[in-house]
């Protein structure tokens, strides 16, 4: 799938700690080809280049990179053992619902297994970009 540029798309990170963490991005520049490998430039809208002062920008391999996600429906709400997205630390992590209190859901995230709650703002419903399209598990 190609980019455009100002498209706002979500790139996976590879780096140790984070595997599995999405984090929202815009397209700078379209692509270049390194060898046989698309990069693109993009421009994070959460995280900071090291002076905090200025958004991120890297080049990033184009299968690290995904449209954003459809929003879903949730009407129904969230349930136990559900797949969901967490928005933490900037970008949206992989996790499965454990229990529940009033507004808020326990969530084990299986990449750090780590089991943390979370207000249901902060939760989205999992989905999977596969062969150029979104899985949807809810």
């Amino acid at each position: 799938m190609r980019f455009l540029k100002n498209q706002k798309v979500e790139v996976c990170s590879k780096e140790e700690g984070f595997a599995g963490s999405f984090y929202e991005a815009t397209i700078l520049n379209p692509l270049y080809i390194n060898g046989n490998e698309v990069f693109y430039k993009v421009e994070y809208k959460n995280l900071l280049e090291e002076n905090e002062t200025e958004p991120l920008v890297e080049n990033v391999p184009q299968n690290e990179i995904r449209p954003l996600p459809p929003p879903l429906s949730n009407e129904s709400g969230f349930s136990v053992n559900e797949l969901v997205d967490v928005f933490a630390n900037d970008g949206w992590w992989f996790g499965r619902i454990t229990g529940k209190r009033g507004s808020y859901f326990s969530v084990y995230f299986p990449t750090t297994c780590d089991h943390i709650e979370y207000h249901v703002s902060l939760l989205r419903p999992h989905q999977d970009w596969v062969e150029q399209k979104w899985i949807s598990y809810k």
